[in-house]
């Protein structure tokens, strides 16, 4: 009986220690899940200060480390439209290289769409991510489309007056494009007449020798008649 009291005391014993150690490591995690998030606030405050100061580069590098520490907290969505707004200031700037400028505008869409894979009513991010593909495609000439996305963004900030801008600049490329296709329609319509016109002129040319020829030949033959009697 001893014994068995034993026993069951050492189990008690062992259960109440495994129960103390699991909460201990519970708390532990605890405490460095919140350092983590802790770390990842910090660098999101620096970023929002470098984006203040127009260091974009630098806010996107610190938005980046908030990401890498903290990529699925219920606060990363914030994490990936502002990056996504330090990448969209970084592509404006690169008006020297317009293909290095559409792949840093899409990357910052590619930002947006992540933020609202976190967080789908996330009214920031969808803003961004209408006002960056729309850069994007415009630099791309695609009007049509930067058009759409430029009207989706105007739907969440209507007196956004620099989407405005950019929608207005857009139509009117469009405006330029449709006066240009049709000019070139029109041109390619006066070359296409020209071009049968001559080749209907060749033709009546040739009709023309053709009979001459054979008047020539049909003189001759009368001619050689002629002296035969």
């Amino acid at each position: 009986a001893c014994i068995l009291t034993c026993l069951a005391l050492n189990s008690e014993y062992v259960e109440k220690n495994t129960e103390r150690s699991s909460n201990f490591e519970e708390i532990c995690n605890q405490a460095t899940r919140q350092r983590t998030i802790n770390a990842a606030e910090a660098r999101k405050s620096q970023g929002n200060a470098a984006l203040t100061r127009q260091s974009f580069t630098e806010a996107e590098r610190l938005y980046t480390e908030a990401i890498e520490l903290c990529p699925n907290s219920e606060k990363s969505h914030i994490y990936f439209c502002n990056r996504a707004t330090a990448r969209c200031e970084i592509g404006l700037k690169l008006e020297q290289d317009v293909k290095a400028q559409i792949r840093v505008l899409d990357s910052a869409v590619l930002d947006c769409e992540e933020s609202l894979k976190l967080e789908s009513t996330y009214v920031k991010a969808s803003f961004r991510r209408g006002f960056c593909n729309g850069l994007a495609r415009f630099f791309e000439e695609k009007y049509s489309e930067a058009e759409t996305s430029f009207i989706a963004a105007l739907e969440i900030e209507p007196d956004n007056s620099i989407v405005q801008g950019e929608l207005k600049k857009t139509r009117a490329a469009i405006s330029n494009k449709e006066a240009a296709e049709r000019a070139l329609q029109v041109q390619k319509e006066i070359e296409e007449r020209e071009a049968l016109l001559a080749k209907e002129q060749e033709q009546e040319r040739k009709k023309m020798e053709e009979k001459r020829e054979q008047a020539r030949e049909k003189a001759a033959k009368l001619e050689e008649e002629k002296q035969l009697r």
